[in-house]
């Protein structure tokens, strides 16, 4: 409830009743957008990212293989 709504998989009415109340709830909408975005540039910013490469490189260092 902080980034989207969860609807109950294969459940049309519990989607239908999501995308209803984010269709008439504008502070909703602007706040789940708001909440969204802040993640998004959180996760995926270039110094994430940077992190995210590094630790994967480490670990593949880690273990490899030694002659």
């Amino acid at each position: 409830g902080r980034t989207g709504l969860l609807v109950t998989p294969e459940d049309p009415v519990d989607l239908a009743q999501a995308l209803v109340r984010l269709l008439t709830d504008g502070e909703l909408r602007a706040a789940l957008g708001a909440a969204g975005r802040e993640k998004a540039v959180r996760v995926h910013s270039p110094e994430a990212m940077l992190r995210a490469t590094e630790a994967v490189l480490l670990e593949a260092w880690a273990g490899r293989k030694r002659p």
